[in-house]
Formats: C-alpha cells, sequence, structure tokens
C-alpha cells in the first residue's frame, strides 16, 4: 500500500498533484486489464501484481496536472469570493487554514 500511494502522489506527479478517487479506480482497472492480457498470452503467474500498476501509473495524466492553471484560477476565485465549509475550533488553527486554503470564514 505505501508503495501505491507513493506511485499516486505528489512524489510521481509534482508538487500538489495526487489522483482523484476515480483517476485511483481507472489506473486499478488498468493494471487488471494489463494483468489480464498477460494471462491471455500464456505468461506464467499472470495475477495482478505491483509490476501491473507501475506499468499503467505511466500512462496516467492526473486531472490536477493536466488542467492545473484552471484549478489555481478557480481556487484563486474561490479564496476571494466563496466561503469555506470547513470551520476551525482555535484561531491558531484558523490562522494556519487561512494561510494554505484561504477563502472567508463565517463566524456564529
Amino acid at each position: 500500500m505505501d508503495r501505491l500511494a507513493k506511485l499516486s502522489g505528489e512524489e510521481k506527479f509534482g508538487k500538489d498533484v495526487v489522483l482523484a478517487g476515480a483517476e485511483l479506480e481507472a489506473w486499478v482497472s488498468d493494471s487488471l486489464i494489463e494483468a489480464f492480457y498477460r494471462k491471455i498470452k500464456g505468461e506464467p503467474n499472470a495475477d495482478l501484481d505491483m509490476t501491473d500498476f507501475e506499468t499503467t501509473i505511466n500512462r496516467v495524466v492526473p486531472m490536477g496536472q493536466m488542467r492545473k492553471d484552471e484549478f489555481l484560477k478557480l481556487r484563486s476565485w474561490a479564496n476571494e469570493n466563496a466561503v469555506s465549509a470547513s470551520l476551525s475550533n482555535s484561531k491558531t488553527e484558523l490562522a494556519t487554514e487561512q494561510e494554505t486554503i484561504g477563502g472567508r470564514r463565517i463566524d456564529f
């Protein structure tokens, strides 16, 4: 699992780019197909293994990488115009969160 996490995260794709749920699902499906293809070719021990995941991850282009500029613009807009749905309990957490995600807060 640690190896899969590394293959699907920032270590593979760069800062702030990780696979989303649908991308993870597609990656697993592609890996299963890769293993099935090896089985059809008659390879011994053609069960799904890490090499299938390593082979197919090189074909994946994450949406966060493909549309990085659009996501940055959307985050920038949200920081100025949207209200965060996540509220913090302490002022230090609030300050830290505003530095990382920005946005306005609702005070109760």
